[in-house]
């Protein structure tokens, strides 16, 4: 990591999101081995959603991340179906956000944009 580089650990799963400012370039880590072979990639402002659990989210409560870019405005809001607000973790340009669960989707709403509706996909073994 060099100096221009921002980062933010979470505590439940241990992602590692990176930003760099100068280039305005973010990645997302799983761990730290991951830093030689994740490359940086430049902030567009996309409203995708990227989600990862660990383990069986369906048989257990297990922690759940996900994480994804801020739009222009920096505006996004994410809940559980329950209508839990879940605290985002922002650095630089990009968030992510953790909680246990067991594989119940979240809405992650963009300013005021139409709501995303993000899930684990159920493994067709399970």
């Amino acid at each position: 990591m060099t100096p221009a580089t921002q980062e933010a650990t979470l505590p439940l799963s241990g992602r590692i999101l990176q930003w760099r400012a100068e280039d305005g370039a973010w990645r997302s880590l799983a761990s730290r081995e991951d830093e030689a072979d994740v490359e940086f990639q430049p902030w567009t402002g996309a409203a995708g959603v990227l989600i990862q659990a660990d383990g069986d989210v369906w048989h257990r409560p297990s922690w759940l991340v996900a994480w994804s870019e801020l739009p222009e405005s920096g505006r996004v809001e994410v809940l559980r179906t329950d209508g839990q607000v879940l605290e985002l973790t922002v650095i630089g340009r990009v968030w992510a956000c953790e909680w246990i669960g067991q594989g119940e989707p979240i809405t992650v709403q963009y300013d005021d944009g139409f709501p995303q509706t993000v899930r684990i996909d159920r493994p067709d073994y399970l």
